[in-house]
């Protein structure tokens, strides 16, 4: 899976992602500072990569064609463990499996996940809640 995390993600998620195995991992500050949120959206569906951002502006691209975006709340108190968490969570899923990560938007808050995703043609957002560990 290939990552590019925006401006407003921490330095350190970076280092803390590639921990758990993700490698392939790009900020958008290696294209440039202060990129129009267009341009960050354009340039991870041209990398091919699932956007990671604190920014809300970022749901409005939810519908569009793209490559993943994860969208996680400011008040996390151990992000990273709630992004690899639900990754794993949602790649054992065999219900959502064909879609992840192709078109997907997933939001992490303190308390649970919800996935927004594409199928055949129409946008539909899974109304079950994941558990994590906080640990």
């Amino acid at each position: 899976m290939k990552f590019l995390l925006d401006e407003n993600v921490p330095n350190f998620y970076k280092k803390e992602l590639e921990k758990y195995g993700y490698t392939d991992i790009k900020r958008i500050n290696d294209f440039g500072k202060g990129l129009p949120d267009n341009k960050v959206f354009e340039i991870a569906v041209k990398e091919k990569r699932t956007l990671i951002t604190i920014d809300t502006d970022f749901h409005a691209f939810k519908k569009e064609s793209h490559y993943g975006i994860i969208s996680l709340s400011g008040k996390l108190l151990n992000p990273i463990g709630a992004i690899t968490a639900t990754l794993r969570q949602l790649e054992r899923d065999t219900t959502l499996s064909e879609y992840i990560f192709k078109d997907a938007f997933l939001r992490l808050t303190s308390q649970y996940f919800e996935i927004g995703y594409k199928k055949k043609g129409k946008y539909k957002e899974v109304k079950r809640k994941y558990k994590y560990n906080k640990d």
